[in-house]
């Protein structure tokens, strides 16, 4: 979709959800796009750790679950590389910037 507006991908930030559910062994391509080498934007690549329906339903405060995402990056043998560029803290640093830089 993306594609059909911005092309080039000059504008476009991508966001890979539920990073934490992926398939054992895919692990190398996820660090490939978070990395921008698959499918290269301008503003690069950020992957959140939704919260999941048992944190939902068991009403896991959102500042619980923001400290654990941190702790999943950081923590993850693959994704610590570059732990302090992903999460929703980190996006809503960069989507922030990417408006202040546009108006």
């Amino acid at each position: 979709m993306a594609n059909r507006v911005d092309p080039n991908g000059d504008r476009t930030v991508g966001v890979l959800t539920k990073i934490d559910i992926i398939d054992k062994g895919t692990e190398k391509d996820i660090v490939k796009i978070l990395n921008n080498e698959d499918y290269v934007l301008k503003l690069g690549w950020t992957a959140v750790q939704n919260r999941s329906q048992r944190d939902i339903e068991s009403n896991k405060p959102i500042n619980k679950h923001l400290k654990d995402e941190i702790g999943f990056f950081a923590g993850h043998e693959y994704f610590k590389q570059f732990a302090n560029r992903q999460g929703v803290a980190f996006l809503t640093k960069k989507l922030n910037q990417v408006l202040i830089n546009h108006i």
